[in-house]
C-alpha cells in the first residue's frame, strides 16, 4: 500500500454500477469497493463507466435503465458535473466526427466515486452509449469498434482533464482496465 499512497487510480470498465450485462461487471464492481476500504485515506478510487440509458432484455426490447432504480448495484447522490463535461474530434463511425460527453458523478455504497460518461449526440445521429454491448443494431448502427474506441478516449480525455483540473502528476495516476472495450486505454 506504501506505493500507492496519494496515487489516483482510475478503475475503467464500460459495465459497472449501472449495467451489468456479462460476468465483468460484478467483478470490477467489486474489486474497486474493495481497492477502497483498502486504500481509504491513503489513495482516491474513481471508477469510469459508460452512462448507458437503455439495456435489451430477452424478448429484444429496450427497457431505461435510471439510477438507483433498476441499476446493478446502489449509486448514490448522482449529480451532473458539468464543469468535466467535454467535447472531443473523434473519426469514429464517421470521418471528421465530433461528440460530445456529459459527465455525472455518483457515489457507491463504500464511498467509491464514480463517474459516467454519456455521448450527447446531435439529433437523430447514432449514440455510443444508447444501449449496453447492442451492436450493430438497426436502431443504433454502432460497432464494437466504434464504441471501444469512443470509451477508450472518452476515458483518457477524462483522466487528462482530471489530471490538470487537480494538479495531478501522471505519474501519479494508476489505471485499473477491466473489459476489451476499454483495451486502448
Amino acid at each position: 500500500i506504501p506505493h500507492l499512497k496519494g496515487k489516483v487510480i482510475f478503475v475503467i470498465s464500460p459495465e459497472g454500477r449501472k449495467a451489468w450485462k456479462g460476468g465483468l461487471g460484478p467483478v470490477i464492481t467489486f474489486h474497486g469497493d474493495a481497492m477502497q476500504r483498502l486504500l481509504d485515506g491513503f489513495a482516491r478510487v474513481i471508477h469510469l463507466e459508460a452512462d448507458y440509458q437503455f439495456i435489451r432484455d430477452k424478448s429484444n426490447a429496450l427497457r431505461a435503465l435510471h439510477f438507483g432504480q433498476n441499476t446493478s448495484t446502489e449509486i448514490n447522490n448522482v449529480e451532473r458535473w458539468a464543469e468535466a463535461d467535454f467535447e472531443m474530434d473523434y473519426d469514429g463511425k464517421f470521418q471528421g466526427e465530433k461528440v460530445r460527453v456529459e459527465v455525472r458523478k455518483g457515489f457507491g455504497p463504500t464511498g467509491a466515486e464514480v463517474v459516467f460518461l454519456r455521448h450527447l449526440p446531435e439529433e437523430g445521429a447514432h449514440n455510443y452509449t444508447k444501449v449496453v454491448y447492442d451492436y450493430g443494431a438497426e436502431d443504433n448502427p454502432i460497432r464494437w469498434e466504434d464504441f471501444s474506441r469512443f470509451y477508450s478516449l472518452s476515458c483518457l480525455r477524462f483522466a487528462a482533464w482530471f489530471a490538470q483540473t487537480y494538479n495531478l502528476p501522471y505519474e501519479d495516476a494508476v489505471f485499473f482496465v477491466n473489459d476489451s472495450q476499454s483495451a486502448l486505454v
